[in-house]
């Protein structure tokens, strides 16, 4: 049974409709992951669930309540935004706990959920501290214990690492990570870095133009992609995706022409969803981490237009024949220069997209 379930919700702001009928569940304790570029309508469709926006149509439900037209304070809800909004008078204690000051809980248990946050979360010795004195992780801790204190039934973080430099958003992803695994509450986070969609999620919700492109886990978005956009946004470094046309096709193995590859013709092996007629135009997608330096049988050569050494592994940004971008995934350092032409090939069975730009991928 779905703890969370938003089921066909709109909203318009005056003409402008920016959640188009989007239906979601969640079970209890899952993570759930909004992603999608800016303007997707994922923050938005969170504020619904808070409260914080009213819906223009569709329900919304928490524990089998509906909460639709239900103020915030009665979704049992607590919320992470993207600025910690912590009162810079009061310590890290007093802010942590000023909710339950505000509702008179008895002192005894304010301590005990204070002191139970902060020892989750680490942050025992900073509880005197004021938000001047802290980092900005460790201000984002405090604000997700001023959360934890209230004891939710869901956890809603608005972007809460966007404000973060790079090696605390990443040390941040995994307290978050932790924080899930200890209490294992129903967490919705919204973010518009994929990354962080696929270390954190347990699913992942695609959003664009106010519409679900793909729900799924991390693996099955990265693997079996519905669409192009999907293909193209999940994935670091991201998919190439090269133009080809069908010159025999079947359930079983597709023969294409690509301007980009060497030969006149290659094969893909399926199996496939569907015919595909010959002349009909598909896109052929390539993750870097399958093309690899093959010059006894290459499928394509590409000429180098940049490295980039990550240490252990190798960074190759380069165009094809017909001036399509890909980048390389390679596992040791290559000392390439650029402008050098590389001869690849790719492993496994490569990502199809019809006309349509829908897979063709089962």
């Amino acid at each position: 049974m779905s703890f969370l379930s938003i089921d066909r919700v709109t909203k318009q702001f005056g003409i402008v409709q920016v959640i188009k009928g989007v239906s979601i569940e969640a079970r209890k304790g899952e993570f759930i992951v909004f992603v999608g570029p800016s303007g997707c309508g994922k923050s938005t469709l969170l504020r619904m669930i808070a409260g914080l926006e009213e819906t223009s149509g569709g329900t919304i439900a928490i524990d089998g309540e509906d909460v639709t037209h239900a103020d915030p304070a009665r979704r049992h809800i607590a919320m992470v935004f993207q600025s910690y909004a912590l009162f810079p008078h009061l310590n890290v204690f007093d802010n942590i706990a000023f909710g339950m000051q505000i509702k008179k809980v008895p002192r005894a248990e304010i301590r005990s959920r204070v002191e139970e946050a902060a020892r989750i979360l680490r942050i025992e010795p900073l509880l005197d501290r004021k938000p001047r004195q802290l980092s900005g992780g460790q201000r984002q801790r405090a604000a997700i214990g001023r959360a934890i204190v209230r004891k939710p039934k869901i956890f809603l973080f608005d972007e809460p690492l966007s404000n973060l430099d790079a090696e605390l958003r990443t040390r941040m992803r995994v307290e978050i990570a932790r924080l899930h695994q200890a209490i294992g509450a129903t967490m919705i986070y919204v973010t518009h870095d994929q990354v962080e969609a696929m270390t954190l999620a347990d699913r992942i919700v695609v959003l664009r133009n106010g519409l679900v492109e793909q729900t799924g886990s991390p693996s099955e978005l990265y693997d079996r992609p519905r669409n192009l956009f999907v293909a193209g946004f999940l994935g670091s470094p991201r998919m190439a995706l090269l133009p080809a046309r069908v010159i025999r096709g079947g359930p079983d193995q597709l023969t294409l022409s690509c301007p980009a590859c060497t030969g006149p013709e290659i094969d893909v092996p399926g199996p496939f969803r569907r015919e595909v007629r010959s002349g009909e135009p598909v896109t052929l997608g390539l993750r870097p981490e399958t093309l690899r330096w093959d010059a006894a049988d290459p499928m394509l050569t590409v000429r180098v237009e940049i490295t980039e050494n990550l240490g252990g592994s190798t960074l190759v940004h380069a165009t094809t024949s017909d001036h399509q971008a890909l980048i390389m995934t390679a596992a040791e350092r290559l000392a390439v220069t650029p402008g050098t032409l590389m001869p690849l090939s790719f492993g496994g069975h490569p990502h199809v997209f019809d006309g349509e730009g829908e897979t063709l991928r089962p």
